[in-house]
């Protein structure tokens, strides 16, 4: 293969793109990490089930901060059958700062998704490298009129 192959650079791309999906993944664990740690527990009540336009659903929460006021919280995980049930008592964690910042804690989904993506690309990537990086370039035949 030579430094003007295209596949060269195909191949070189797919290791940036997934390189930078598995940062994204770190990013993302860590900051949901960090949000834990900071972050003050309490229970909420799942006072109803939003569902989207395939019909699965997701929790809606109800539950107070420290002062006592009431807020909601919109899961944004979808499942069917649902996960929960109506009147549920769930954890959830919020932000002292921010109380309308809160989460149902858990593992970072977004951590996982661009981790897979990430591996997926950067395994393709590895594998093509190893097998064609120094492989001759394919000329093929032309024809002659």
């Amino acid at each position: 293969m030579n430094k003007t192959d295209p596949l060269r650079y195909v191949m070189l791309l797919f290791l940036l793109i997934g390189v930078g999906f598995l940062g994204g993944a770190i990013y993302s664990y860590i900051s949901h990490k960090n949000f834990m740690a900071s972050a003050t527990k309490t229970s909420g009540r799942v006072i109803n089930l939003h569902s989207n336009r395939r019909g699965s659903k997701a929790p809606v929460v109800e539950y107070s901060d420290a002062s006592g006021k009431a807020h909601f919280y919109y899961h944004n995980v979808y499942t069917k059958p649902s996960a929960y049930d109506l009147g549920e008592t769930v954890e959830l964690y919020f932000s002292p700062a921010d109380p309308e910042d809160a989460t149902m804690g858990g593992i970072s989904v977004m951590a996982i998704i661009f981790g897979f993506i990430g591996f997926i690309f950067t395994l393709i990537s590895v594998v093509c490298i190893k097998v064609f990086w120094n492989q001759p370039a394919v000329i093929l035949p032309q024809k002659r009129y």
